[in-house]
């Protein structure tokens, strides 16, 4: 799991730099997280 939190934290500040489809990366890993 910190694994999962580490690489959602690594996906987000690339996804200040590039497109929607980082944030969708980054909302599965979130769904991933929550269940």
């Amino acid at each position: 799991m910190i694994t999962i939190h580490a690489s959602t934290i690594e996906l987000n500040s690339k996804c200040k730099v590039e497109t929607k489809k980082c944030k969708q990366k980054i909302s599965s890993l979130d769904m991933l997280e929550h269940h």
